[in-house]
């Protein structure tokens, strides 16, 4: 079972050990983040709790909010976030399950993703609107039981790469272009 895994992981692309991430722009122009300053964090975490090494739920939303603001992006509460134009948030999902859960350290396969999901409408019927995703980022990584901190490294990565996005199609904006 654990080489069927591993031969699948590597044929989406994927290397043992490794961090490769896929983005998926469906806006390369930046349109949907342009004058984007805050974004509600939504965080699904699909995997064994691991809190000795910064997997807990709690801890991994705090990190992406923190990674958020380091960046200029300040993170909105519920409240805050349903009086907002578009209502953006970054959806954070993590997945992850032991490929050999009986043996003493095993080894885990994660996937992890960041989306940009916000109101947007229909250029035939434009005051239908919907959710719908902007801008995506993910990365698969297997690793053994003691380098799971990777985790949080990684998603740290995924959250800096849609800051860095953010950034660079407001640079117009902030340059007054």
């Amino acid at each position: 079972m654990f080489a069927q895994i591993v031969l699948a992981t590597m044929m989406l692309g994927t290397s043992f050990h490794g961090s490769p991430r896929t983005v998926y722009n469906t806006d390369p122009a930046g349109a949907s983040l342009k004058g984007l300053k805050a974004v509600y964090v939504s965080l699904q975490y699909d995997a064994p709790p691991q809190p000795a090494y910064g997997l807990a739920k709690d801890d991994l939303r705090s990190e992406v909010e923190l990674t958020l603001k380091v960046n200029g992006i300040r993170p909105l509460k519920e409240r805050e976030w349903n009086r907002t134009a578009g209502k953006p948030y970054l959806f954070v999902h993590i997945v992850g399950n032991p490929l050999n859960p009986n043996q003493r350290g095993a080894s885990y396969f994660y996937s992890l993703s960041v989306e940009l999901i916000q109101q947007v409408g229909l250029q035939r019927k434009p005051k239908l609107r919907c959710e719908g995703v902007t801008w995506s980022e993910a990365a698969t990584i297997v690793l053994p039981h003691d380098k799971l901190r990777t985790i949080a490294v990684q998603l740290q990565n995924l959250t800096s790469d849609f800051s860095r996005a953010v950034e660079e199609a407001n640079l117009g904006n902030v340059a007054g272009l």
